[in-house]
Parts: C-alpha cells; sequence; structure tokens
C-alpha cells in the first residue's frame, strides 16, 4: 500500500478529520452535508415533509426564520407548530416560566406572508385555537367597539376600567 501523501491527499484527509469533529446534528453527520442535500433537492417539497417535527425546528433554527421562508411554506402543520414553539416561547431567566414573544411571533407572521395572504391565513388558521388565542393575546389587544360608544356611566366595571384600557393601549400592566 502506498502511504505517500500529495498535497491534495492531505488537503482531502484534513477535510475529513474537520468533518469527523463537527457535533452530531439531525442533518448528517458532515457540518452542513445532509442539509446541502436536502436543500437543493429536487423533490424538496416532497422530503420536507417527511422530515419528524424536531429536525424541522432545527433546521429552521439553524437557517433563522427570515431565510427559512420557503420551507416554512412546505412544512406540514406540525413542523409549524413544533418550529414555533422553539422559537417564540422564551423564559426571562433560568427556572422562569416561559412566554410566549410576541415580536417573534410577528417575525413568524412576516415570514408567512411571503407565501401571500390566503396562504398565511390557511397556516395561520390551521394552529390551535387556543395556540392562536395566547400568541395573539401578545400582539393585539381586541375591544368591543359598542361597549366603548356606551357613555362612562352605562359600562360595566366588571369588564375593564378607563385607566386599565388606556394603560393597556400603551402596553403596560
Amino acid at each position: 500500500m502506498n502511504t505517500k501523501l500529495s498535497h491534495g491527499n492531505f488537503r482531502e484527509s484534513t477535510e475529513r478529520l474537520k468533518v469527523m469533529r463537527q457535533p452530531h446534528t439531525p442533518f448528517g453527520s458532515g457540518p452542513g452535508a445532509a442539509l446541502s442535500r436536502l436543500l437543493e433537492a429536487s423533490d424538496l417539497a416532497q422530503r420536507l415533509p417527511r422530515l419528524p417535527a424536531r429536525d424541522f425546528s432545527a433546521l429552521v433554527q439553524h437557517l433563522g426564520v427570515h431565510d427559512a421562508g420557503e420551507l416554512v411554506a412546505l412544512a406540514t402543520t406540525q413542523q409549524l407548530q413544533a418550529a414555533l414553539d422553539e422559537d417564540i416561547f422564551a423564559s426571562e431567566a433560568p427556572g422562569a416560566p416561559e412566554e410566549i414573544d410576541g415580536g417573534r411571533f410577528v417575525t413568524w407572521l412576516e415570514v408567512l406572508l411571503e407565501a401571500g395572504p390566503p396562504a398565511a391565513a390557511t397556516r395561520v388558521a390551521a394552529l390551535s385555537e387556543d395556540y392562536l388565542t395566547l400568541a395573539l393575546s401578545k400582539v393585539v389587544l381586541v375591544l368591543d367597539s359598542v361597549w366603548l360608544s356606551l357613555p362612562k356611566s352605562e359600562r360595566s366595571r366588571e369588564v375593564i376600567s378607563d385607566d386599565e384600557l388606556e394603560s393597556a393601549a400603551r402596553g403596560r400592566p
């Protein structure tokens, strides 16, 4: 066996060593090799929905939400939900309860809108009502226009006070 290394063989060997030292990812053993194959596949629209939801979520995190827009458009509802969960829930400190980051949710809505309003509406409507209510409550304030048009004396105190309404409109508790 010839053990003599040429410059080309040495470079190839060192590249293989670099690949072997990379941490394992759900996309393959090489740094981005399987990811590149997936993204360059001519049948991406058929292959992507078969990707496990947690792997899809990791893929979106790896690429960034804005750069993964086309993939998000092809994702299943389960994949979308997993990626959303991973990205928009955060805690302010270790051990603190996780809360939805309204700004990140808006980012996801923007990415979904890249496929057009009807497609975005379909994707959002596929999420559970409870999930959607929780996420939207971080970015939308819904007020009853009929109630607001009533004189103050006729408004029920159980609903909300004017001070509470003004504070909510300013984004303060």
